[in-house]
């Protein structure tokens, strides 16, 4: 007998909780790592700045894409399932959600090979054919997440074949929203995933172990103090990264081993969305506490309102008109 599993961690009531408790932390934190970065960014982490931005935005966009506008209530291992968030369009989300995703890898690849290209390679072949490497793999990476859209099948039909493979889903009911359907087979969004792991991954690895390799080596040419600049913003990044790879990486390699091993659990699948959707808020917490100059801000800020005397009174005359008196 097939008994549904009624559990509130596999109900669709835990994710849309869940949603609304990131989508509240995740409006201060991400807008006040946005601060930082623009404000906060000393001269010396200037060549890096925007890069760092660049990866901030789009990690923000997909965590409130996540947060707001999918909240995917997904069926694993079937490419199927509910959109509970604003707006009912799951297949632009998803499409949306994979677009961004590959932005958020193809920022942290730009970062390691700005770095490598600036410090290292100038002058070598490498200058000469980056632009048009880096194009081809971004591109073949989009390209990749094409074949699951363009194979969407039959709704009606689909939804039967799924309901059919997991006759142990309670009824839902979301306001008149109908279960979506990207695959009655987990082969081909499967196969779409682990190509764009496999594409974008080699890049990241190899331009931070370029880098790594180059600082770890003497050089003439730069001051010491230089040098150390250096390794402390490569190890500062890569903490950065590495926290935002894994918090990706993690529920990625669980939607494959679901798919592969046909394991169907609610309450994982729910979890794996809130770890996607922490990526956000967890990554500008982490780039906080390992830059620096943003860590001394931020300790200095509130330092600096916790120590302020219970009894101080404003001051009522500005130091401007306190000069010309």
């Amino acid at each position: 007998m097939c008994v549904p599993d009624t559990s509130y961690l596999s109900s669709p009531d835990f994710l849309l909780l869940s949603s609304r408790i990131l989508l509240a932390l995740d409006v201060p934190i991400l807008s006040y790592g946005t601060y930082c970065i623009l404000f906060k960014t000393p001269n010396t982490m200037r060549p890096v700045k925007w890069l760092i931005l660049n990866l901030h935005f789009w990690s923000s966009i997909l965590e409130i894409i996540l947060s707001l506008f999918g909240v995917p209530f997904v069926f694993l291992p079937h490419a199927a399932g509910y959109g509970l968030g604003l707006i009912e369009a799951p297949k632009v989300w998803i499409y949306l959600g994979l677009c961004l995703l590959v932005a958020v890898d193809a920022s942290i690849a730009l970062i390691y090979e700005n770095r490598y290209y600036m410090l290292y390679a100038r002058d070598s072949q490498w200058a000469q054919v980056r632009k048009p490497c880096l194009a081809a793999v971004f591109t073949i990476n989009l390209l990749i997440c094409q074949p699951p859209f363009l194979l969407i099948p039959d709704q009606p039909t689909a939804r039967k074949i799924v309901l059919e493979k997991l006759p142990s889903l309670p009824q839902y009911s979301f306001k008149g929203r109908e279960m979506f359907v990207l695959s009655t087979s987990w082969e081909i969004p499967l196969i779409s995933l682990t190509a764009g792991f496999f594409v974008l991954t080699p890049p990241i690895v190899t331009f931070l172990s370029l880098t790594f390799y180059h600082l770890a080596k003497s050089s003439s040419a730069v001051s010491h103090h230089t040098q150390k600049l250096q390794r402390q913003l490569i190890k500062a990044l890569t903490l950065q990264s590495s926290f935002l790879i894994a918090i990706l990486g993690v529920p990625f390699l669980a939607v494959i081993a679901t798919m592969i091993l046909e394991y169907h659990y609610q309450g994982l699948n729910n979890l794996i969305y809130v770890a996607l959707a922490l990526h956000g808020t967890g990554s500008t917490i982490v780039m906080i506490l390992v830059h620096q100059p943003y860590r001394d801000f931020t300790i200095s800020a509130i330092c600096g309102r916790f120590k302020s005397p219970l009894g101080e009174q404003p001051e009522l005359v500005s130091p401007s008109l306190r000069l010309t008196t």
